[in-house]
């Protein structure tokens, strides 16, 4: 008897669901969903570029779909009332809104796994899922076709991986970007506040996204562009010569006592 993993099962009633979703509502009603995702992502990008405001950036790509989906729901809604509230879908319109919504789900699914599969396995109950993930014939289509071929996978499996390696780490910590962040005066500021601290301790982000220092600091345009440039470049894996950590560093890590004339990021175990 042949065993589906779960995996490929979830993935094809989700299949069938974002089929029958688009099938129901025809093509303009599927379609405002992810046209309001993607014109409030660019609206968010663009603003977080010419203010880099992140927090309101946030905002629009974040709550900003919604609020248009619902509103374009609603003047839809009217507009077929007042023209004709008796018209029917039309096949052509269904078949449209069943494949748009398939290609939609299909990425979502995608999204979802690729970033399921690559998190930190030390979270409870996640290496089951993951071995799941691995075995089913949806991953292995993934990995042979849209992984390795997609900018954006690569980046995002890239920094995932880095994020995990400890030697990595340190080695862009040495980096002229990461160097530029440390030692601006608002971050060593922000390092050594201990309500921060304690924030940070308790994973309280509704009190820390409210804290003034932190909002200085992501509408600070100068080091949001070293922020870009260190994501970029960590994205990429490249770590430039001659920014390894020096031997002097692994004795301060050691002692907790930071070498003079170096950054010193303390790790934590």
């Amino acid at each position: 008897m042949i065993s589906i993993p779960l995996t490929d099962i979830a993935v094809l009633l989700l299949g069938l669901f974002y089929f029958s979703h688009g099938w129901r509502k025809g093509i303009i009603r599927t379609i405002l969903g992810p046209m309001s995702l993607f014109l409030c992502a660019a609206i968010g990008l663009v603003y977080f570029y010419k203010t880099r405001n992140l927090a309101v950036s946030l905002a629009i790509s974040i709550l900003g779909p919604f609020f248009m989906t619902l509103f374009l729901s609603i003047c839809l809604t009217i507009w077929h009332r007042k023209v004709n509230k008796e018209a029917p879908v039309f096949y052509v319109s269904r078949l449209l809104g069943a494949g748009v919504s398939l290609i939609w789900g299909a990425g979502v699914i995608v999204l979802s796994i690729v970033i399921i599969s690559l998190i930190p396995s030390q979270i409870p109950r996640i290496k089951e899922v993951q071995a799941n993930i691995k075995s089913s014939y949806t991953y292995a289509l993934i990995n042979t076709y849209a992984k390795d071929k997609i900018p954006f996978l690569q980046g995002m499996e890239k920094t995932i991986a880095t994020s995990q390696d400890q030697e990595k780490i340190k080695q862009f910590q040495f980096t002229p970007e990461a160097q530029s962040i440390y030692n601006n005066k608002k971050v060593q500021k922000l390092f050594s506040d201990p309500e921060i601290k304690k924030q940070v301790e308790s994973k309280n982000i509704s009190e820390l996204m409210q804290n003034e220092q932190l909002l200085d600091i992501l509408q600070d345009k100068e080091l949001m562009e070293e922020f870009i440039r260190l994501y970029g470049r960590i994205q990429k894996g490249e770590v430039p010569e001659g920014t390894s950590p020096s031997p002097e560093y692994y004795e301060a890590e050691l002692s907790e006592e930071p070498p003079q004339g170096n950054i010193y990021f303390p790790m934590q175990n």
